[in-house]
């Protein structure tokens, strides 16, 4: 467990959507985003959602909507997502935490289909459409339901900033302090002063932030249509461009200095690090400097990945 902060008042935590950047950074730390959502624990996890739901309501796509939008009750479609988000990334297994965040990019790459959402089975209704269906279809439900565009409405925006905000945290976790999770008055301490600190700097101008669009603004920009729909094949396609060059490593002339995946250390000659023998074939192998870093990364967590995907 680390020191991740939260704040409703985080913009650079919880205003950001996921996009094309992320997903790629997502793809090549997936291992250590599997360690990350187990080791800060489902009470974490549970006072980030409901931080990040406190940001909505007072600055977010959630500020300025009315309570009703074509007969539907606004905060009830909102909890309808914050259940989803609870079952799916914060309750479920790793797996389905990384399906969820899969699913969040695959609906980004697609969000300007909006205005086909209400019409019957076509080519490009993603509601129908092989390569995305699955993913719009658990975020916003069946295509013949009542409330299925109001929802994807008002829950796009939720999904995305939320797994945007998630990538964010996988970035400060990264360089987060660590928490002796053997002293029981350290943890408990750390989770009574969660919402203490001060928000962390951010890296660029709030005055330059895209601002928030509302819900009418929304409907009448994506009417317009004028984008392709990336599909998951072209979305996965792009990302393997990323995997050919693993973020954990740094390309030199005489070859790639890994990092050791538990203690972060950083090879000072190429091939002096061990690859986990079980990783043979993976995208992402880890790399150790000892085998005691090994030996505590595979009792930490690292044994269940080879038996769960």
């Amino acid at each position: 467990m680390r020191k991740l902060w939260l704040s409703k008042e985080d913009f650079e935590l919880f205003y950001h959507e996921i996009g094309p950047f992320d997903f790629e950074f997502f793809r090549t730390h997936v291992e250590t985003f599997k360690r990350m959502w187990r080791e800060q624990t489902k009470r974490f996890w549970k006072l980030f959602l409901e931080s990040f739901e406190d940001f909505m309501w007072t600055h977010g796509s959630l500020k300025d909507l009315p309570k009703t939008l074509s007969g539907e009750d606004v905060r009830g479609i909102v909890n309808k997502v914050s259940k989803h988000i609870n079952e799916q990334f914060i309750n479920g297994k790793v797996a389905s935490a990384k399906s969820f965040i899969l699913n969040s990019a695959l609906v980004a790459q697609n969000k300007h289909a909006l205005p086909l959402t209400e019409k019957v089975n076509t080519a490009t209704n993603p509601f129908f459409v092989k390569e995305t269906r699955e993913a719009f279809r658990s975020f916003f439900g069946q295509p013949t339901e009542r409330d299925t565009f109001i929802r994807f409405v008002v829950g796009l925006p939720l999904y995305l900033k939320f797994a945007g905000g998630v990538i964010i945290a996988l970035k400060r976790w990264l360089e987060a302090e660590e928490i002796n999770e053997d002293n029981e008055n350290d943890v408990e301490k750390y989770f009574m002063f969660i919402h203490k600190p001060a928000v962390p700097k951010m890296n660029f101008d709030i005055d330059k932030l895209q601002p928030q669009k509302s819900t009418k603004e929304t409907i009448k920009e994506v009417s317009m249509g004028k984008s392709k729909m990336a599909t998951s094949k072209e979305l996965l396609n792009a990302s393997d461009k990323c995997l050919s060059d693993d973020q954990d490593t740094v390309s030199k002339k005489k070859g790639k200095l890994h990092e050791c995946f538990f203690c972060h250390s950083e090879e000072k000659t190429a091939k002096s690090f061990k690859r986990c023998q079980k990783c043979k074939g993976s995208a992402i192998p880890r790399y150790y400097c000892s085998k005691d870093c090994q030996a505590k990364d595979w009792k930490g967590g690292h044994k269940e990945d080879h038996f769960e995907d």
